[in-house]
Protein backbone atom coordinates (compact mmCIF):
# COMPACT_ATOMS: atom_id res chain seq x y z
CA UNK A 1 0.00 0.00 0.00
CA UNK A 2 1.57 3.49 -1.08
CA UNK A 3 2.38 5.34 1.90
CA UNK A 4 0.87 8.63 2.31
CA UNK A 5 2.77 11.95 1.65
CA UNK A 6 2.08 14.95 3.45
CA UNK A 7 3.50 18.70 2.39
CA UNK A 8 3.62 21.92 5.04
CA UNK A 9 4.18 24.08 1.87
CA UNK A 10 1.92 26.74 1.06
CA UNK A 11 2.18 27.32 -2.48
CA UNK A 12 0.65 30.67 -3.95
CA UNK A 13 0.22 33.08 -7.08
CA UNK A 14 -0.18 36.98 -7.03
CA UNK A 15 -1.00 39.15 -9.89
CA UNK A 16 0.93 42.34 -10.51
CA UNK A 17 -0.95 44.87 -12.49
CA UNK A 18 1.72 47.52 -13.81
CA UNK A 19 0.95 50.50 -15.28
CA UNK A 20 2.39 52.11 -18.16
CA UNK A 21 5.82 53.75 -16.55
CA UNK A 22 7.69 52.99 -13.36
CA UNK A 23 5.64 50.41 -10.90
CA UNK A 24 6.88 49.84 -6.76
CA UNK A 25 6.68 45.90 -6.59
CA UNK A 26 7.51 43.16 -4.80
CA UNK A 27 7.68 39.69 -5.35
CA UNK A 28 6.78 37.84 -1.64
CA UNK A 29 6.78 34.34 -2.85
CA UNK A 30 9.63 32.18 -2.99
CA UNK A 31 9.81 30.94 -6.68
CA UNK A 32 11.50 28.00 -7.71
CA UNK A 33 14.68 26.48 -8.36
CA UNK A 34 15.49 30.20 -7.09
CA UNK A 35 14.45 34.01 -7.24
CA UNK A 36 16.00 34.91 -10.10
CA UNK A 37 14.00 37.50 -12.32
CA UNK A 38 14.58 34.95 -15.05
CA UNK A 39 12.30 32.60 -13.03
CA UNK A 40 9.92 35.02 -11.04
CA UNK A 41 9.09 37.43 -14.38
CA UNK A 42 10.19 34.92 -16.97
CA UNK A 43 8.14 36.83 -19.66
CA UNK A 44 7.27 40.77 -19.85
CA UNK A 45 6.70 43.45 -22.91
CA UNK A 46 10.27 44.21 -24.85
CA UNK A 47 12.54 46.49 -22.89
CA UNK A 48 10.78 46.30 -19.87
CA UNK A 49 13.31 47.49 -16.80
CA UNK A 50 13.77 46.41 -13.46
CA UNK A 51 15.58 48.83 -10.85
CA UNK A 52 16.91 47.18 -7.53
CA UNK A 53 17.84 49.85 -4.41
CA UNK A 54 21.45 48.02 -3.61
CA UNK A 55 23.72 50.42 -1.23
CA UNK A 56 22.65 53.45 -1.85
CA UNK A 57 22.73 53.33 -5.38
CA UNK A 58 20.59 51.92 -8.69
CA UNK A 59 21.03 48.16 -10.11
CA UNK A 60 19.50 47.89 -14.04
CA UNK A 61 17.86 44.89 -15.77
CA UNK A 62 16.18 45.03 -19.01
CA UNK A 63 13.86 42.44 -21.17
CA UNK A 64 15.33 41.66 -24.49
CA UNK A 65 13.61 38.31 -24.69
CA UNK A 66 15.19 37.27 -21.46
CA UNK A 67 15.98 39.82 -18.53
CA UNK A 68 19.94 40.67 -19.16
CA UNK A 69 22.23 43.83 -17.13
CA UNK A 70 20.88 46.43 -18.21
CA UNK A 71 24.68 47.46 -18.46
CA UNK A 72 26.87 44.30 -19.67
CA UNK A 73 24.26 42.47 -21.80
CA UNK A 74 24.67 39.71 -19.81
CA UNK A 75 22.19 37.31 -18.19
CA UNK A 76 20.69 38.88 -15.42
CA UNK A 77 22.21 37.57 -11.93
CA UNK A 78 19.34 39.57 -10.10
CA UNK A 79 17.20 38.07 -7.37
CA UNK A 80 13.93 39.48 -5.89
CA UNK A 81 13.59 37.79 -3.00
CA UNK A 82 10.27 38.08 -0.23
CA UNK A 83 10.99 41.15 1.70
CA UNK A 84 12.98 43.57 -1.04
CA UNK A 85 10.84 45.45 -3.11
CA UNK A 86 11.79 46.78 -6.72
CA UNK A 87 10.92 49.11 -9.60
CA UNK A 88 9.62 47.15 -12.72
CA UNK A 89 9.57 50.02 -15.90
CA UNK A 90 6.37 49.27 -18.12
CA UNK A 91 7.45 50.85 -21.71
CA UNK A 92 4.08 50.39 -23.12
CA UNK A 93 0.73 52.44 -23.09
CA UNK A 94 -1.22 49.70 -21.13
CA UNK A 95 -1.84 47.56 -17.71
CA UNK A 96 0.25 44.51 -18.47
CA UNK A 97 -0.17 42.05 -15.25
CA UNK A 98 2.99 39.63 -14.13
CA UNK A 99 1.72 36.49 -12.39
CA UNK A 100 4.11 35.31 -9.42
CA UNK A 101 3.82 31.67 -8.53
CA UNK A 102 5.84 30.26 -5.72
CA UNK A 103 5.90 29.32 -1.74
CA UNK A 104 4.73 31.34 1.23
CA UNK A 105 7.55 32.05 3.52
CA UNK A 106 6.30 30.65 6.94
CA UNK A 107 7.22 29.78 10.16
CA UNK A 108 9.03 32.23 13.18
CA UNK A 109 11.59 34.71 12.93
CA UNK A 110 10.99 35.84 9.07
CA UNK A 111 12.83 38.97 9.07
CA UNK A 112 13.64 42.52 6.88
CA UNK A 113 16.60 44.06 7.51
CA UNK A 114 16.27 48.02 7.47
CA UNK A 115 19.64 49.48 7.06
CA UNK A 116 20.59 52.83 7.60
CA UNK A 117 18.91 55.29 5.70
CA UNK A 118 16.96 53.92 2.71
CA UNK A 119 15.89 50.19 2.15
CA UNK A 120 13.64 49.33 -0.31
CA UNK A 121 11.68 46.89 1.05
CA UNK A 122 8.71 44.94 1.20
CA UNK A 123 6.47 42.59 3.53
CA UNK A 124 8.42 38.91 3.88
CA UNK A 125 4.83 37.45 2.96
CA UNK A 126 1.82 38.38 0.99
CA UNK A 127 -0.04 40.33 3.36
CA UNK A 128 -1.49 43.61 3.91
CA UNK A 129 -0.51 44.74 7.02
CA UNK A 130 -0.10 48.03 9.16
CA UNK A 131 3.32 48.80 9.79
CA UNK A 132 3.22 49.39 13.87
CA UNK A 133 5.41 46.99 16.72
CA UNK A 134 1.92 44.91 17.45
CA UNK A 135 3.37 43.48 14.06
CA UNK A 136 7.02 43.26 14.88
CA UNK A 137 7.51 46.50 12.77
CA UNK A 138 10.18 48.76 14.37
CA UNK A 139 8.67 51.83 15.40
CA UNK A 140 12.03 54.78 15.29
CA UNK A 141 11.03 58.25 15.76
CA UNK A 142 11.55 60.35 12.37
CA UNK A 143 11.38 56.99 10.41
CA UNK A 144 10.08 57.55 7.34
CA UNK A 145 7.86 55.54 4.74
CA UNK A 146 7.72 56.21 1.10
CA UNK A 147 5.25 54.40 -1.28
CA UNK A 148 4.92 55.53 -5.12
CA UNK A 149 1.84 56.02 -7.12
CA UNK A 150 1.99 54.32 -10.22
CA UNK A 151 -0.89 56.65 -11.48
CA UNK A 152 0.70 60.02 -10.91
CA UNK A 153 3.97 58.84 -11.04
CA UNK A 154 5.05 60.50 -7.60
CA UNK A 155 5.76 59.58 -4.04
CA UNK A 156 3.35 59.45 -0.79
CA UNK A 157 5.07 59.77 2.34
CA UNK A 158 4.82 59.59 5.82
CA UNK A 159 7.01 59.67 9.12
CA UNK A 160 6.94 58.77 12.51
CA UNK A 161 5.79 61.39 15.03
CA UNK A 162 5.44 61.17 18.61
CA UNK A 163 4.72 57.50 18.19
CA UNK A 164 2.85 57.55 15.04
CA UNK A 165 2.48 57.67 11.43
CA UNK A 166 1.24 61.01 10.21
CA UNK A 167 1.23 62.15 6.63
CA UNK A 168 4.28 64.24 5.60
CA UNK A 169 2.59 67.38 4.37
CA UNK A 170 -0.40 67.90 6.12
CA UNK A 171 0.56 65.86 9.31
CA UNK A 172 -2.65 63.96 9.64
CA UNK A 173 -2.69 60.90 11.19
CA UNK A 174 -2.15 57.56 8.63
CA UNK A 175 -2.07 54.03 8.39
CA UNK A 176 1.57 52.31 6.99
CA UNK A 177 -0.21 49.73 5.12
CA UNK A 178 1.41 48.66 2.35
CA UNK A 179 -0.90 46.11 -0.07
CA UNK A 180 0.03 42.48 -1.77
CA UNK A 181 2.82 42.79 -4.13
CA UNK A 182 3.79 46.54 -3.07
CA UNK A 183 7.25 47.50 -2.22
CA UNK A 184 8.43 50.59 0.04
CA UNK A 185 11.29 52.98 0.93
CA UNK A 186 11.89 53.02 4.55
CA UNK A 187 14.06 55.62 5.53
CA UNK A 188 16.27 54.51 9.17
CA UNK A 189 17.25 58.00 10.81
CA UNK A 190 19.05 55.82 12.94
CA UNK A 191 23.14 54.69 12.74
CA UNK A 192 22.00 50.93 13.59
CA UNK A 193 20.11 48.75 11.38
CA UNK A 194 16.50 47.43 12.28
CA UNK A 195 14.72 44.21 12.11
CA UNK A 196 11.39 43.62 10.80
CA UNK A 197 10.59 40.55 12.43
CA UNK A 198 7.36 38.40 11.78
CA UNK A 199 6.00 35.22 12.77
CA UNK A 200 3.51 34.04 10.19
CA UNK A 201 1.79 30.55 10.63
CA UNK A 202 -1.73 30.77 8.61
CA UNK A 203 -1.59 26.56 9.58
CA UNK A 204 -1.69 27.05 12.97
Amino acid sequence: MAQAVYSVNVVGYINLTMKPGFNLVANQLNASPNNNINTVIPSAPEESQILKFVNGNYTGDIYLGGWVNALSGDPSTTTVAPGEGFFFFNPGATDVTSTLVGEVRTGNGLNVTLNPGFTLASSIVPQEISLIAGNGFPEVEEAQYLTFNANTQNYNTALIYLGGWVDSLSGDPVDAKPSVGQGFFYFNPDNTAKTWSRNFNPNN
